[in-house]
């Protein structure tokens, strides 16, 4: 009967005598194992087992034997002769065979070799924590999102409010005022415009859609373009942005991708440079493109340098500083499309040197 149980079973199966000679092993124990099924019978177990596994169990079987008992489930890692250099989970199980005046004559051994078993959980318990982390940060997201929107819609909502109070009194602003008011408006409104970029940068970016559409320009005029198109911002801060990129670097460089990389950065260092100067430097050379921000402000730690550019990350406390937590992030996605690099330097309280590099594709 053990014979035909144990040469239809997928589980190693082995028969040993009281003095632990092997007298029966199915083929599936020979798959674990390595050795002929003639390599196993008539040896004792640890001429079979490798040290110290077969000592420890042939005192297991021993016990099994003195006790009567059954033994299941016992882990242990070893090193098969059928798959050298290679550590295997094994679980090893115990019963005593009886004639049938309940002597005991011997005892029966299972292997199951549990290896892609526990990587399997191991990988359904990793990816139930990703999942977990995902739904946490798209709730962070969602909540930062919605109060990220709802503050340039506020300030959207009390200037037309405003402007049309004043046209129901009759009162007709002076060209001054109404400057003001328009460009506090334009401001919320390119706030906006860079809070839903972002959102949809971060859409195609995750399914891998990061497209680059280069054309010939001088990237000079494109970052001095954008450093004149912030300095309204930067005064409100209380900043200034010093520019230095004298020379035309003229290549083949995607616009819209080089302004949202100038943009994010000029826009961190506004927002946490403490109402110090900007410097930003453009420079090249026959082979790269290096662009410069750094800022006076309040720095970052070292061991936040390397996670600031993962999603939803921040040095910072968003209740002291807004943001989506997303905007390094889409500059390092966009900056290694474009098979270039971007790093930061920095230490606390001494302000912040991001430095971005990119190929200089000819024109």
């Amino acid at each position: 009967m053990f014979e035909v149980v144990a040469s239809q079973t997928p589980i190693g199966l082995a028969y040993f005598d009281r003095t632990l000679l092997c007298i029966l092993v199915n083929d599936a124990l020979t798959e674990l194992d390595g050795l002929s099924i003639e390599q196993h019978r008539g040896r004792h177990v640890k001429d079979i087992l490798p040290p110290p596994l077969g000592e420890a169990v042939a005192e297991d079987m021993l016990r099994v034997i003195e006790t009567g008992a059954a033994t299941n489930g016992l882990p242990v890692r070893v090193e098969s002769r059928s798959r050298p250099g290679e550590m295997r989970n094994w679980v090893i199980s115990y019963c005593p065979l009886r004639l049938a005046n309940s002597e005991i004559k011997g005892v029966g051994c299972t292997i199951e070799d549990v290896t892609e078993r526990l990587h399997t959980e191991r990988e359904r318990e990793r990816l139930v924590v990703d999942l977990r982390e995902a739904v946490r940060a798209r709730d962070d997201f969602l909540s930062i999102a919605s109060h990220e929107l709802r503050t340039p819609l506020s300030t959207l909502a009390l200037g037309t409010q405003e402007l049309i109070r004043a046209a129901d009194a009759g009162v007709t602003p002076t060209p001054a005022q109404l400057r003001k008011k328009a460009e506090r408006l334009r401001s919320q409104v390119h706030r906006l415009e860079r809070l839903i970029g972002t959102v949809l940068d971060v859409s195609r970016i995750t399914q891998g859609r990061v497209r680059l559409f280069p054309e010939q320009l001088d990237a000079s005029a494109v970052v001095r373009e954008r450093c004149e198109q912030l300095r309204d911002d930067a005064a409100r801060a209380g900043s200034y942005i010093e520019l230095s990129c004298s020379e035309a670097i003229v290549g083949n460089f995607d616009r819209t991708r080089l302004e949202q990389i100038v943009d994010n950065l000029l826009c961190n260092a506004i927002k946490f440079g403490a109402g110090n100067s900007i410097e930003v430097t453009l420079e090249s050379t026959l082979e790269i493109v290096r662009l410069t921000v750094h800022d006076h402000g309040v720095g970052i730690a070292k061991e936040d340098q390397a996670r600031i550019f993962e999603r939803f990350e921040r040095a910072v406390s968003s209740r002291h500083y807004g943001g989506l937590g997303l905007g390094l992030w889409v500059v390092r996605q966009i900056v290694e499309s474009m098979g270039g690099t971007i790093f930061v330097t920095s230490e606390l309280g001494m302000g912040s040197t991001f430095v971005v590099e990119w190929p200089r594709v000819p024109a």
